[in-house]
């Protein structure tokens, strides 16, 4: 993985549908924020554990946030840390790796090697 790589959780089957589209849009986008989280490889087991903890069939998009163009703001949350936020959809074809996520037996994500902490 390029280390300009950010990535974006969802359901598999929100997934499914987009592919369908040719694009993906969060109900989050559409109802309480405008825009797509996403997360640093650094920041992905965090945002797993505190927005998605136990939860099953989610995958994992990949995206180079270099093809993202001036949709994409690197923003201050308000605990001091900074996120990248997508002000658009996000057309399918720039999501350049897809990862179904498993639970391991205490209900934790499994992050695959290439994308932990440690090895960023």
């Amino acid at each position: 993985m390029q280390q300009n790589t950010i990535y974006h959780i969802c359901r598999a089957a929100d997934w499914r549908t987009a592919r369908k589209a040719g694009y993906y849009t969060a109900a989050s986008q559409r109802i309480e924020d405008s825009f797509l989280h996403f997360s640093t490889r650094a920041q992905l087991a965090g945002t797993l554990e505190l927005f998605f903890a136990g939860q099953k069939d989610l995958v994992l998009l990949a995206v180079p946030a270099d093809r993202l163009g001036k949709n994409l703001k690197w923003e201050k949350i308000p605990d001091g840390r900074i996120f990248p936020h997508l002000y658009s959809r996000l057309d399918c074809d720039l999501v350049q790796e897809v990862v179904n996520l498993s639970l391991d037996a205490h209900g934790r994500h499994i992050l695959p090697w290439s994308m932990t902490e440690k090895n960023s």
